[in-house]
């Protein structure tokens, strides 16, 4: 009965530290202050943006995120209960907290939400997307806020009577997610009734990439995403079914890492209120019995905190129907000061040093929250701790005017609060109790309801004590909550081209199709068309101490969209036939507007950490091929291991990358351009060239048209050509796809033939529009992969970005041009291709 009665107290009545808005602002200036604010590249490397929108559009158009277990998705919504506390002002790119769903926007919803409980009931109703889930029999799970408690003194959580029945849970290890994070945080609690902890935003980062989840032998299930078919009354998504993951879902799971992180922050702020770092319940709820047994006196530091964070010269004490309280001191919170700390372990962040005399050497917020102050309820002369010190003669004796107009004084004790990370940080002369004007009348006395000693109210908290003790915490609670947010971020990996410069490499003129709009398939087959292979290099570039380790798993992750309006002939690219738009029935939002797809590779396991710049090839499945007609192309690697001291980290980077390169080659010497004219090039009857125009040629029917052999293509930094083709006969061509990078990659094409030319006042060779005079000749033909080529070029029908041609021109009044092309009657058809190979480049085809 005692067990039940506990429960429902604690369901009706729970305790929380700072309030909803001041956790909001809060949140926000932690995530100003660090790296994903201050360092752009953090995000650059995400792959997201600091204004990028998360949550995913399901089919009723919600915002939505996930709460998952090992066993469970859930699909949640945004609500109105996270909006009515997010602070009513904008950020520094003017964007309105109430309807930012940016990483910022979800950190706040994050912080804010992590204090769900049946209160809510009591202020606004209960939230829609209520998490409360009875997984193990108990209620608890609707009670976050008994789990924010943590006293590294005594290293116990909150710790009441019947509290040990429910298995409290220390807030270090609530927020990480270890069943000991003290003792190792990478021993993850089994029975989990927290699903927003550094565990699970971890795995919401992992899906948010790849858009799977890891199975315990290593490969990739895809089905995390959720296809859901109603919502019921309360706007709660219905008859949900898994489903591979759409961009949409993969934008939820940012959503949840963001929205995850909110969560954590919130947990290590409440470090910097003393109440829940010395085991001093305060709800207030109750009759006088359940007060001094269980729920607390209740303290008015978090409502008067709160009218501070958000500008109110009023607040209330005792819920609603309580007091309402006027105070003078209308001063805005600080929340700056304070360096941002460096952690090599998350539950660094809460304490490095536990026991009631050992504390004192501790860096974590709670340390420092536990040793520096006192509380309502562990005020001077009553409590078990040794810091502060409990000797009154320790402190300086201070007078302060009240109330001038009754000459009213106020008495405090004021002393020195220590800082062990930063010492030059410490603060003196803090005022960290206040002396009761009452205090003789309890000297000695008992309550005779109760037989307590009377002694603890000698010494007590009012307004002056909060404001200097949380122009101390809060600035800390700030800056470590940045720091904690730079270390799940600490990650960071460099990708550099390969030594040769190309990313990847296929043949691009075997015959394709395209099954339906945007895919495309070898001919006569399902098979996507495309590169199978990447090859790059990457280096750890991780603070130092922050080491990869064997095991760890890389994969290439390609992000991009599909170009609609693919053909295999490359008449559906932009700029087709060297026009300046958008092929023929293409539009831009059919051209490049659809959904964002991604390829992901089969993993890399790495053998240690990898310092220097180290060559990886990445090889996609079948059903991973990255397609030909990729537009808007990102390749990300990503790494799932061990990193420093973190067991199951995810690291990524990003780089952008051009999109596919076609480079072609063809032997136009089957034709000859005279007098302005392309004619035929040949000796027998089919050369279209009068008897007397042969006649002016003199040696004309000696020039046969020319075969090429072993025509190289060097690419970059590359000693040796990565593709040969052996033989190019007249009349034929050859087109590859390339990957390289967004600035300009150098491309050299050389083809080694002596050719003889007679008589060398007749005909000229022309490559491309350059001109060679000479009897004997190598062919050499320099030009670069330009990041800006968005034209498509066409001779003879084909097309290409990047290429060289080869013919013979005759003197005459002018030369021909690219768009020359042969009478109708005359024309032998397009050139025939010559297969270059499917495979990958440093590979000699």
């Amino acid at each position: 009965m005692y067990k039940y009665l506990f429960v429902l107290i604690l369901v009706s009545f729970p305790v929380q530290a700072f309030e909803l808005a001041t956790h909001g602002y809060m949140t926000y200036h932690s995530f100003e202050k660090s790296d994903l604010f201050e360092n752009p590249e953090t995000f650059k490397d995400l792959g997201v943006h600091s204004e990028m929108t998360l949550g995913g559009s399901a089919e009723s158009r919600e915002i939505f995120y996930y709460d998952f277990s090992d066993t469970t998705s859930d699909i949640r919504r945004v609500d109105i209960f996270s909006t009515t506390y997010i602070p009513s002002t904008n950020d520094k790119q003017g964007n309105d907290f109430k309807s930012s769903l940016n990483p910022s926007g979800w950190l706040m919803r994050g912080a804010i939400r992590e204090d769900d409980n049946t209160d809510a009931v009591e202020k606004i109703g209960q939230p829609d997307d209520n998490p409360y889930k009875q997984e193990y029999g108990y209620f608890l799970d609707s009670i976050r806020v008994v789990n924010h408690f943590f006293d590294p003194a005594l290293n116990r959580p909150l710790t009441v009577p019947f509290s040990t029945l429910y298995r409290f849970r220390k807030a270090v290890d609530w927020g990480i997610g270890a069943t000991n994070a003290l003792t190792d945080e990478n021993n993850n609690e089994t029975e989990r009734l927290n699903h927003f902890t550094v565990r699970d935003a971890r795995e919401a980062m992992f899906r948010a990439l790849v858009g799977a989840k890891l199975d315990y032998d290593g490969s990739l299930d895809k089905s995390v995403g959720m296809q859901c078919s109603s919502m019921d009354s309360k706007g709660i998504f219905q008859n949900c079914q898994p489903r591979a993951a759409t961009e949409q879902d993969r934008l939820a799971y940012w959503a949840t890492t963001f929205r995850t992180l909110g969560d954590i922050v919130h947990i290590l702020q409440d470090m910097g209120q003393p109440q829940h770092t010395r085991n001093d319940p305060h709800s207030g709820k109750g009759n006088e019995l359940i007060e001094e047994w269980i729920t607390g006196h209740e303290s008015a530091v978090e409502g008067y905190i709160e009218a501070r964070a958000t500008g109110s010269s009023t607040y209330q004490v005792g819920g609603p129907g309580g007091v309402t309280r006027t105070y003078l001191n209308h001063a805005p919170l600080n929340y700056d000061g304070y360096p941002i700390p460096t952690f090599h372990g998350y539950a660094e962040a809460w304490s490095t040093s536990q026991g009631v005399d050992g504390i004192v050497n501790g860096k974590g917020l709670a340390d420092y929250s536990n040793r520096g102050f006192f509380s309502f309820g562990t005020g001077l002369g009553n409590n078990e701790y040794h810091h502060p010190s409990n000797d009154r003669s320790y402190y300086q004796y201070a007078r302060s005017v009240r109330n001038e107009s009754i000459d009213e004084m106020q008495y405090y004790l004021r002393g020195k609060v220590n800082d062990r990370l930063f010492p030059f940080m410490e603060k003196q002369d803090v005022a960290l109790t206040t002396e009761s004007v009452w205090k003789d009348s309890f000297t000695n006395e008992h309550d005779l309801l109760y037989g307590q000693e009377l002694e603890k109210y000698k010494y007590t908290t009012d307004l002056t004590v909060y404001d200097e003790t949380v122009a101390l915490t809060i600035p800390r609670a700030v800056a470590y909550s940045a720091g904690l947010i730079n270390y799940f971020f600490r990650g960071r990996m460099e990708i550099m081209p390969p030594d040769d410069g190309i990313y990847g490499l296929i043949d691009a003129t075997r015959e394709q199709g395209v099954i339906e709009p945007g895919i495309p398939v070898v001919k006569n087959t399902t098979t996507v068309f495309g590169f199978k292979k990447v090859k790059l290099k990457i280096r750890n570039t991780s603070p130092a101490g922050e080491n990869m380790g064997a095991d760890g798993q890389l994969r290439v992750v390609a992000k991009y969209r599909r170009n609609m309006c693919y053909q295999g002939d490359l008449s559906g690219e932009y700029g087709w036939g060297d026009s300046t738009g958008f092929p023929t029935g293409c539009t831009e939002t059919t051209f490049t507007g659809g959904e964002e797809y991604i390829s992901v590779s089969e993993p890399v396991i790495l053998t240690g950490d990898i310092r220097q710049p180290t060559e990886f090839t990445f090889e996609f499945s079948p059903t991973e091929t990255l397609p030909i007609n990729a537009y808007n192309l990102f390749l990300q690697v990503v790494y799932r291991g061990p990193l420093g001291n973190e067991a199951d980290a995810v690291v990524v980077a990003t780089k952008d990358i051009f999109e596919p390169v076609y480079v072609a080659q063809m032997n136009d010497t089957d034709t000859l351009c005279f007098n302005d004219k392309i004619v035929l090039n040949t000796v027998d009857d089919k050369n279209t060239l009068t008897e007397d125009e042969r006649t002016s040629l003199g040696y004309l029917t000696q020039v046969a048209p020319i075969s090429f052999e072993n025509i190289g293509f060097t690419f970059g930094k590359a000693s040796a050509p990565q593709v040969t083709i052996s033989l190019l006969k007249p009349g034929e061509y050859a087109r590859f796809a390339v990957l390289t990078e967004q600035d300009q990659t150098p491309v050299v094409h050389t083809i080694n033939k002596e050719i003889q030319v007679t008589p060398t006042n007749k005909l000229t060779w022309r490559v491309n529009d350059t001109t060679v005079h000479a009897s004997t000749i190598t062919l050499e033909a320099q030009g670069k992969l330009a990041a800006s080529a968005t034209r498509i070029s066409t001779f003879r029908g084909i097309g290409y970005r990047e290429g060289k041609r080869f013919r013979l021109e005759a003197s005459g009044d002018g030369a021909c041009t690219a768009s020359d092309t042969l009478e109708t009657s005359n024309r032998w058809g397009l050139p025939s291709y010559v297969p270059v190979g499917d495979g990958m480049v440093g590979i000699t085809f």
